[in-house]
């Protein structure tokens, strides 16, 4: 969750949190990967309609 997502589109949140990781995906240190990049609006929406 961060502000930096602020404005992003889905696509473009997740090629932001693989990009750092690539290295690791591409020599098979990380297999897997979820992503749920929220900005703190989308975070506190979310939580309510969620339950959190």
């Amino acid at each position: 969750m961060g502000e930096m997502f602020d404005g992003m589109s889905r696509v473009k949140k997740q090629q932001t949190v693989y990009g750092p990781l690539m290295e690791y995906i591409a020599d098979n240190r990380i297999h897997a990967v979820s992503i749920k990049a929220y900005t703190p609006a989308e975070w506190a929406r979310d939580r309510k309609l969620n339950g959190f």
